[in-house]
């Protein structure tokens, strides 16, 4: 898992490529937090993921969805950025996230997707 910086304050940036283990997921919760307080208790923060590959560990998988529950009051919106069709399938995961909005983006629309997540 790759963090890059975003100019835009409320927007957490990460590119996935291979495998994400628990300690990958400890630190974007780490990131995570470091962004909110910077931002500021009372605004959430949004979410730009490029996926290129993914595969997760079990125990990555695990601390993912103690992360997701964990910060949902956190989030507004997730923007997923990829050209692997089954990324697409994984819209379903929008009826755990009630809270959150959720869109997919091909790898040509990464601006499209920061413009969304604006």
């Amino acid at each position: 898992m790759i963090f890059k910086t975003s100019d835009v304050p409320h927007i957490l940036e990460v590119e996935i490529d291979g495998e994400i283990t628990e300690d990958e997921m400890g630190e974007l919760e780490e990131r995570f937090n470091q962004k909110k307080n910077k931002h500021g208790k009372n605004n959430k923060l949004n979410l730009l993921v490029e996926v290129t590959h993914i595969n997760y560990t079990l125990e990555g998988l695990i601390k993912e969805i103690g992360f997701d529950k964990k910060h949902l009051d956190d989030m507004e919106k997730i923007a997923v950025v990829s050209n692997d069709k089954w990324v697409k399938y994984a819209e379903k995961i929008n009826q755990y996230l009630p809270n959150v909005a959720i869109d997919f983006f091909d790898t040509s629309e990464k601006e499209k997707a920061m413009t969304w997540l604006s």
